[in-house]
């Protein structure tokens, strides 16, 4: 059972999820499928369209759903109205399928939008349907969808990990009021459509902490595995460190009162189970030195994920960061 709760959160069987999904234009063979759940991943997003079959997009969902992951499916541009229904029929009952992605980055007041959501919601109304646009592209304020999905692909392109973050931004100042969780595209590849290269490892960690920070809350990468070791590498630790602050993430318990400066970090503060949480993210590329000042007192933190601990004066947390480097802080 997928569900949207009232504080926007995303349950998969009344548990808290939040996508991190290894992005395909195609159908992945389950060799493919092994290696994204042996890395951490837990889901898919995959393409259909006219061009594929109902019994091999059943399959995909099959060997996800036997490995353990979830999968988003996506209806590629161009597909006709017969097929988004097959699609819609034969898969809705996959245990693996948790959201439809109906239509992707439409521009200006294209109809289908409007057409493919309240076709999915009549097919299948068990399960979340969206529409993905893009910056540039025409974004109504009122969006035909149960999640709020946004693409655009910063590095290589002249952006950054906190340019991506902005764009977070504006999805929010959408998803927030109308009570949508909001889902975000970054990048696992480069060196194809007008991306010159890869993000690095460390533009990686910034991307994802700093889009966590902002407000996302599900992320599908864009496209396939990397050809770089280094970011395959950061990938796979961010899949283990995603999991593991999921239902921090999603706690409802007053957060602490939390405050930075210079203002390149961007945090945030969680409780969860009564201990507190500090989220925080370096925007720059460069090193900075930081004092983070957090409500309720403590005499230490341990650094999630680092295995050290910091101390804590007078409720002030010093600590250094490299550039786009993230620190996760339990403070005590």
């Amino acid at each position: 059972m997928v569900t949207i709760d009232e504080h926007r959160r995303f349950l998969v069987d009344g548990a808290p999820f939040i996508p991190f999904a290894s992005g395909w234009d195609h159908l992945p063979s389950r060799q493919i499928i092994e290696e994204a759940a042996k890395a951490g991943f837990n889901a898919l997003f995959v393409y259909v369209g006219n061009d594929t079959t109902i019994e091999d997009a059943g399959r995909v969902l099959d060997d996800a759903n036997s490995l353990g992951l979830r999968v988003v499916v996506g209806m590629s541009g161009g597909i006709t109205t017969k097929n988004r229904a097959i699609y819609l029929a034969g898969l809705r009952s996959k245990p693996a399928l948790i959201a439809w992605n109906v239509c992707d980055e439409p521009m200006g007041d294209d109809p289908t939008p409007d057409m493919a959501y309240k076709l999915a919601k009549r097919m299948d109304p068990a399960h979340p349907a969206y529409v993905n646009y893009a910056p540039g592209f025409y974004m109504p304020k009122v969006l035909p969808t149960d999640i709020s999905s946004l693409d655009q692909y910063t590095i290589g392109c002249g952006g950054s990990p906190l340019s991506q973050a902005i764009n977070v931004d504006s999805l929010e100042a959408i998803a927030a009021p109308a009570g949508k969780p909001s889902w975000i595209w970054l990048q696992s590849s480069g060196n194809a459509y007008w991306m010159s290269r890869e993000p690095t490892g460390p533009e990686e960690e910034g991307l994802v902490y700093l889009c966590l920070i902002h407000g996302a809350r599900g992320f599908k990468f864009w496209i396939a595995k990397p050809l770089g070791a280094e970011l395959w590498l950061e990938m796979k630790t961010l899949t283990r460190e995603i999991r593991q602050l999921t239902p921090i993430l999603y706690s409802l318990e007053a957060p602490p009162t939390v405050s930075v400066a210079p203002s390149d970090i961007n945090l945030i503060g969680k409780t969860y189970r009564g201990r507190r949480y500090i989220i925080a993210a370096n925007a720059a590329p460069t090193p900075v030195n930081a004092k983070i000042t957090v409500s309720g007192g403590g005499k230490s933190a341990t650094v999630l994920f680092e295995n050290r601990r910091v101390k804590v004066e007078n409720g002030v947390v010093k600590d250094g960061f490299l550039g786009y480097q993230r620190h996760v802080y339990e403070v005590r």
